[in-house]
C-alpha cells in the first residue's frame, strides 16, 4: 500500500509538472483559437457591371480594393474593425470550376503582426443566380503562433458588388495546469489518510 501511495503522489506531481511546463511554453509554441470575418467589393471576373449579374454564371470572384474586418474575437480579439480596421488583402477566387488560390486567402498586418490564411481545400460549392457560397478547410498563420488549421466560408449575392468571408480556427486544447495540480494534491492528501489509518 505504501509503495502504491508513493508511486501515485510522483504520477501526480509529474503530471502538475506537464501542466505547468505547457502553460508555460512560449506563444510560438502553440496554436491558437478564434474567428474573423471580413467585408469588401467583388466583381465577377468574366461579366460587367453587377446590376445584370447572374451568379450561376460567375468563373471567379476579384477583390478590387482591399476589405475590412467586420468582427473578431479569439487570437484576433484586439484588432481593430469596420472603420478602424487595417485593410485586408483578398485573393481572387476560380469559382467554376473551382480552384483552390494560389497564396493567402487573405492577409493583413496589424502592430507589426502578419495575419493571413491560405486555403488548402474546397468544401462546397453553392451556387444560383442570386447566391454564391464557397466553403473549405486551410490554415491559419499569426506570427508568434503556430500555424493551426481552421475553415473558411465565402459568400456573395447580387443584390450588391460585395462579398463577405468568415474563418474559423480550432485546435487541440493545451493541458490546463491548474486541473492537474488539483489532481496532484488529491493524490497527496490520499497519502496522509492513508498514513493516518495506518496509525
Amino acid at each position: 500500500m505504501k509503495n502504491l501511495i508513493r508511486k501515485l503522489v510522483i504520477l501526480s506531481l509529474a503530471m502538475a509538472l506537464i501542466g505547468f511546463t505547457a502553460f508555460n511554453a512560449p506563444a510560438d509554441q502553440i496554436q491558437f483559437s478564434g474567428d474573423i470575418s471580413f467585408a469588401g467589393y467583388v466583381t465577377p471576373g468574366d461579366q460587367v457591371g453587377w446590376s445584370e449579374i447572374n451568379l450561376m454564371l460567375a468563373k471567379s470572384l476579384t477583390f478590387p480594393t482591399t476589405s475590412v474586418i467586420t468582427s473578431v474575437d479569439g487570437a484576433y480579439a484586439s484588432i481593430p474593425t469596420l472603420l478602424n480596421s487595417p485593410p485586408v488583402t483578398r485573393s481572387d477566387i476560380v469559382v467554376n470550376p473551382p480552384a483552390i488560390p494560389l497564396g493567402a486567402l487573405w492577409t493583413f498586418s496589424y502592430l507589426n503582426t502578419t495575419y493571413s490564411f491560405t486555403a488548402t481545400s474546397i468544401f462546397e460549392t453553392d451556387q444560383t443566380e442570386d447566391n454564391l457560397k464557397l466553403s473549405g478547410a486551410g490554415i491559419a498563420h499569426i506570427d508568434g503562433f503556430l500555424d493551426t488549421p481552421g475553415t473558411w466560408i465565402i459568400t456573395a449575392n447580387s443584390a450588391g458588388g460585395t462579398a463577405s468571408f468568415s474563418s474559423s480556427d480550432a485546435v487541440t486544447a493545451v493541458p490546463e495546469p491548474t486541473s492537474m495540480l488539483l489532481l496532484g494534491l488529491g493524490l497527496v492528501g490520499l497519502l496522509g489518510v492513508g498514513r493516518k489509518f495506518k496509525r
